[in-house]
C-alpha cells in the first residue's frame, strides 16, 4: 500500500504547482493514459491509437477504459468523467471544449482528490478521486518533457506506466506507477466521493472512533486473534491507512513493541493500544513537518530529479527500517540489554514459556516517552494515562507542564466499559521517573543499537526490539474467558475455544545473516535498484540527474529520453547497468555478455531514431527545386564501433 510519506508528498507537490501557476495553465486539455497489458492484447477502445505500440495514448470522449485495483470488472470505473462522456460511435467533444480549470487539491488516506471548476475556474466544482492502490508518485511535467520525451518513449523502455495524467496549458501533472493499479472516481460534490478513512493527524477524534469500532468487531467475530499484529495491521488498510512496509515497522519500534506480538496481546492492552496509536501519530505528524522541506530540494520547476546518491538521503528520516544503526536514548537502551538478559535466560531453560503481565522472567516492554513525544504534548490526545496508568501520568505531566484533559476520548471509554486491567502497562516502574531526556526531540540520544533484520510473511522486519522466541508463547488463557463470556458460547463454541481457536498461529521466522543484513540496508538497496524501496525518491518515476560534458548537469525525464542526446543515454544506461554490478559485488567482473547484447539493441534503436529525424530535419531544409540525398544511415561498423567505446567507458 502507499505509504503516509508517499501520499503526503504527492499533495504538497500538486499543492506548490497550483499556488505557483496561472489559471490560464491550469485549463485541462487531455486525459492519457498507458493500456494495460490485457488492452494491448484484445485491443479494445484504442481507436488505432499509439498504445498499440506501448506508447501513452489520450483518451477520447467515448472512452470506455476501466481501472480500479479489484479484480471484478464492476468494481472498476472510468478513467474519462462521466458527466462530459459521449456514447461509443457518436462525435467525440474534446475535453478542453469543457474549460475545467485546476483549483484545488487535497490529501486523504490512499488518495489524492483534485478539484476542478467549470467555465475558466469560475463555474462549479467537479471532483476527481486518484484511488492509489500500490505505491504511486505524482510527476509535472513540462509539455516538452512531456510529448517529446514520455510520449515517444513505449512502457516498457521508460521504467514506470502512467496511471493516468492531466495535460495542461504548459504542464502535464502524471501519476506515474509500476502496475497501474489506480482508480479514478468523479463526482459533481465532494460528498459524492468515496468514503476515505480518518486521518489520524487531521481527524484524530474520528481516527479513535474508526479505531475502537474495528476493534469490537474483530473481537466479537471468531478470528482467533492470534495472527502477528503488524500482519493485521497492513491487511487491514482501512484503519492505519499509509502504515506499509516500512512505516508499520517504525511506528513498533517508536511504540516499544516487539514485531511479533500477536494481535490480541497489542488490542487487548489499554498502554501498547495507546501507544501504537501515539507512534503511528508522532509518525505521521513529523511527515507533515518535514516532508516539503526534504522535497523542495529536489524540484527542477516543477519536476522531481534527483542524483543517484540522493536516493538514501530519506533514510536519514528513518529510526531502524534499514539502518545499520539507530541511536536512542540510555534509558531505551538499559530498557533493551534487559529486555534481551530476559529472552537469554529463558532461552537457556529449552522449555516453553508464557507471556504473562509480571511474571518472573517474563520481559518489560522497549519504550522510550521520547519517541512519541508529539503525541504526548499535544493537548487534544490524552493517551497519557491509558499509556502510563492514571497515576504516574498525573505526575509525569504535572512534572512537564502538560495538560491533563478530564473527559476520556472514545478509546479510553472503550477499554473502561469493557473491564481491561489499565495496570498492565508492560513498561518497567523504575525507569520512568521523568518523561523526555531533552526539551529537543534530536538531543539526549547519545546511545545507539544495531537493528536486527528478520523475515517472515515475504516481508523483511527491521527491529532493534528482538522478536519473541519461538519457545514462548501469548497469554490466551485470559483472553478465552472474554470470549465465553461476551459470546455465551455453546457447548460447540466452547470445545472449538479451547483447542484450534486458541491455538496462537505459528509463522516461521528467519533471521537474516549479516552478509543479507548489509546488502539490504538503505545506503545500498537505493544505489543499486531500479524499484521502488523507500521515500518519494526512491521511485522509478523520479527523474534521474546525471552528469554530462563539463561536469553539467543532465536531467533524464525517463530512460532512453529522447530529447537528449546519445551520449547522455549511454551514460544513462551504464550507470544503471553498473549499479546493479556493484549491488551484487561484481562491478571488477564488469557487465555479461547477455547485458551487453541487451543494451546494444536499445542504443541501436535510438541511433536509428535519431538519424532518421536527423534525416527528416535534413529534407524539410531542402527548397522543393533541389535534388533528394540519399537517405543518410549510420553504418553497421560505425555502430559497433561507438559501442565498444561505450562499453570500455
Amino acid at each position: 500500500m502507499p505509504e503516509y510519506m508517499e501520499f503526503h508528498t504527492d499533495y504538497i507537490h500538486i499543492d506548490y504547482f497550483i499556488n505557483n501557476t496561472s489559471s490560464e495553465n491550469r485549463l485541462l486539455k487531455g486525459i492519457f493514459i498507458d493500456a494495460t497489458a490485457k488492452e494491448l492484447k484484445s485491443g479494445v477502445d484504442l481507436h488505432g491509437s499509439p498504445a498499440a505500440s506501448g506508447h501513452v495514448y489520450e483518451l477520447e470522449s467515448s472512452s470506455t477504459i476501466l481501472r480500479g485495483g479489484a479484480t471484478k470488472e464492476e468494481k472498476k470505473t472510468h478513467v474519462y468523467p462521466n458527466k462530459y462522456a459521449t456514447p461509443v460511435g457518436a462525435a467525440t467533444v474534446a475535453i478542453y471544449t469543457r474549460k475545467l480549470c485546476l483549483v484545488g487539491v487535497e490529501t486523504a488516506p490512499r488518495a489524492t482528490i483534485l478539484e476542478f471548476k467549470e467555465d475558466n475556474g469560475r463555474g462549479e466544482s467537479y471532483w476527481c478521486q486518484a484511488q492509489l492502490f500500490t505505491h504511486t508518485n505524482v510527476q509535472i511535467f513540462t509539455v516538452d518533457e512531456w510529448r517529446n520525451g514520455i510520449c515517444k518513449v513505449d512502457r516498457s523502455t521508460r521504467g514506470f506506466k502512467v496511471g493516468f495524467a492531466f495535460e495542461f496549458e504548459i504542464h502535464v501533472l502524471a501519476f506515474l506507477t509500476l502496475d497501474l493499479l489506480i482508480q479514478a472516481h468523479w463526482s459533481d460534490t465532494r460528498q459524492g466521493l468515496l468514503h476515505s478513512p480518518a486521518d489520524i493527524v487531521m481527524e484524530y477524534p474520528l481516527f479513535l472512533q474508526e479505531l475502537v469500532t474495528w476493534m469490537i468487531e474483530r473481537r466479537k467475530t471468531n478470528s482467533t486473534r492470534t495472527s502477528i499484529a503488524m500482519n493485521v495491521i497492513r491487511d487491514h488498510t482501512d484503519i492505519f491507512c499509509g502504515a506499509g512496509v516500512y512505516t508499520i515497522q517504525e511506528v513498533f519500534h517508536r511504540a516499544g513493541l516487539s514485531p511479533n506480538l500477536v494481535e490480541f496481546e497489542i488490542f487487548d492492552c489499554p498502554s501498547r493500544t495507546a501507544r501504537l496509536v501515539a507512534a503511528y501519530y508522532h509518525f505521521c505528524l513529523q511527515v507533515r513537518k518535514t516532508a516539503w522541506l526534504f522535497i523542495k530540494q529536489f524540484l527542477c520547476g516543477f519536476l522531481c530529479a534527483c542524483r543517484r546518491e540522493d536516493r538514501a538521503l530519506y533514510a536519514q528520516e528513518l529510526a531502524v527500517y534499514g539502518k545499520d544503526r539507530t541511536n536512542h536514548s540510555v534509558r531505551f537502551k538499559r530498557l533493551l540489554t534487559q529486555f534481551k538478559s530476559c529472552l537469554e535466560i529463558q532461552d537457556g531453560s529449552e522449555s516453553e514459556w508464557i507471556r504473562i503481565h509480571g511474571a518472573s522472567g517474563v520481559p518489560f516492554d522497549v519504550f522510550e516517552p521520547d519517541h512519541i513525544q508529539h503525541a504526548l504534548e499535544h493537548k487534544g490526545l490524552d493517551l497519557g494515562s491509558l499509556i502510563f496508568g492514571g497515576a504516574l501520568w498525573m505526575k509525569l505531566a504535572s512534572d512537564n507542564d502538560l495538560s491533563i484533559v478530564e473527559e476520556e476520548n472514545t478509546l479510553s471509554k472503550y477499554f473502561s466499559a469493557n473491564e481491561f486491567d489499565r495496570s498492565k502497562t508492560w513498561l518497567h516502574p523504575e525507569h520512568y521517573d521523568y518523561l523526555f531526556n531533552a526539551s529537543s526531540l534530536r538531543q539526549g540520544m547519545t546511545a545507539w543499537s544495531q537493528p536486527r533484520l528478520y523475515r517472515w510473511s515475504e516481508t523483511n522486519v527491521w527491529s532493534v526490539i528482538p522478536v519473541y522466541p519461538v519457545l514462548s508463547h501469548a497469554d490466551v488463557s485470559s483472553r478465552a474467558l472474554k470470549i465465553l463470556e461476551a459470546k455465551k458460547a455453546t457447548k460447540s463454541t466452547v470445545k472449538a475455544t479451547k483447542t484450534k481457536a486458541l491455538t496462537p498461529k505459528k509463522v516461521k521466522i528467519d533471521v537474516l545473516d549479516e552478509n543479507m543484513r548489509m546488502a539490504l540496508l538503505l545506503q545500498n538497496v537505493t544505489q543499486h535498484s531500479e524499484v521502488y524501496t523507500v521515500g518519494p525518491l526512491d521511485f522509478c518515476g523520479v527523474a534521474q540527474i546525471i552528469t554530462g560534458g563539463g561536469g553539467k548537469p543532465i536531467v533524464m525525464v525517463c530512460k532512453m529520453d529522447p530529447r537528449k542526446s546519445l551520449y547522455c543515454v549511454q551514460r544513462h544506461i551504464l550507470g544503471a547497468a553498473t549499479a546493479k554490478l556493484k549491488g551484487k559485488g561484481l562491478e571488477k567482473k564488469g557487465i555479461d555478455r547477455k547485458t551487453k547484447v541487451t543494451l546494444l539493441k536499445k542504443i541501436s534503436k535510438r541511433q536509428r531514431e535519431d538519424d532518421d529525424k536527423e534525416n527528416s530535419d535534413t529534407l524539410s531544409t531542402l527548397s522543393s527545386s533541389s535534388p533528394i540525398p540519399p537517405r543518410k544511415r549510420r553504418s553497421q561498423n560505425f555502430i559497433a564501433k561507438a559501442t565498444y567505446k561505450f562499453f570500455k567507458m
